[in-house]
């Protein structure tokens, strides 16, 4: 994902069982990296899901 709003450029990636992500937050010139050996727990959570608020959740607690 790439806007001009949200100045972030991202890529994701895995499988069933695990999922990465990395993300710049341009503007605020701030890098997001997770891996997780688990990409979900059936009926109860899936990262894929959630992944973009838990990576802007990550970026918003860094900054200064």
């Amino acid at each position: 994902m790439d806007t001009d709003d949200d100045r972030v450029a991202w890529h994701d990636g895995g499988n069933d069982w695990s999922l990465a992500t990395v993300a710049e937050f341009r503007r605020d010139r701030i890098m997001v990296f997770w891996v997780s050996d688990h990409a979900c727990q059936k009926g109860k959570w899936n990262l894929e899901d959630g992944q973009l608020e838990l990576t802007r959740g990550v970026g918003a607690s860094v900054r200064y």
